[in-house]
């Protein structure tokens, strides 16, 4: 990627980042500007609220992910499915080093691309963003609504010029692991025996302890 693309990323990911912060300490003063709410606070709340505003995207859901985690309830890839059978476009672009830290991210999103994400940001029909504000005092993270239209452009213009810099999965360093070693992976992450694991796929416990042997190195929790 040339040094003016990647400057121009950086500058809008900054404008981005500050403006979001400065609504956010706004908002929390009770003081929220227009075109700006709490989506919710906390991982779990979140999600949930993604849940429920994922029936109104219409068109498309366009995600750029610094470091999406391994999530083994799959709740995000649940999401993305139903949008993608009322057919919404769904994309995502995430960092290099999202699909190395999570060596599952190019097994549970084959739509990912690799690209220059210094940040997080989920744009929904080009209309309306999801960012990421201030936390709490108690350190829970946070999430807010925007549909400003100076701030949306920006949002808008950040993903053109990142996806122009992005490739597809295929040509990432991201490791391709197999849909099985996937729901292997799943299924052990949330405290499933082997037995357990081998019945519900319909394979042998040999062949899921194989699995296991191989996902080690790449996922510690197992």
């Amino acid at each position: 990627m040339d040094a003016d693309r990647e400057s121009m990323i950086a500058e809008l990911w900054a404008t981005i980042a500050v403006k979001v912060l400065e609504m956010s300490v706004a908002a929390r003063r009770g003081r929220a500007p227009d075109g700006f709410r709490l989506l919710g606070e906390g991982d779990n709340r979140i999600q949930e609220a993604f849940g429920a505003l994922e029936p109104r995207c219409r068109a498309s859901a366009l995600a750029l992910q610094r470091r999406p985690p391994f999530d083994p309830e799959d709740r995000g890839g649940r999401l993305d499915r139903e949008s993608m059978r009322r057919g919404v476009r769904i994309e995502a672009i995430a960092s290099e080093h999202a699909g190395l830290a999570n060596p599952f991210l190019r097994a549970t999103q084959p739509h990912a691309r690799c690209g220059p994400v210094m940040g997080s940001a989920l744009l929904l029909d080009r209309a309306c963003a999801v960012l990421p504000g201030m936390p709490t005092g108690a350190g829970a993270s946070t999430a807010w609504i925007v549909t400003r239209p100076d701030l949306v452009r920006m949002v808008c213009q950040l993903w053109d010029i990142t996806y122009a810099a992005s490739v597809p999965a295929l040509r990432s360093p991201w490791p391709a692991l197999t849909s099985r070693q996937l729901a292997v992976a799943q299924r052990a992450a949330r405290g499933w025996t082997r037995a357990a694991i081998a019945r519900d796929l319909g394979v042998s416990v040999r062949t899921v302890a194989g699995e296991l042997h191989e996902l080690k190195p790449l996922l510690p929790l197992l």
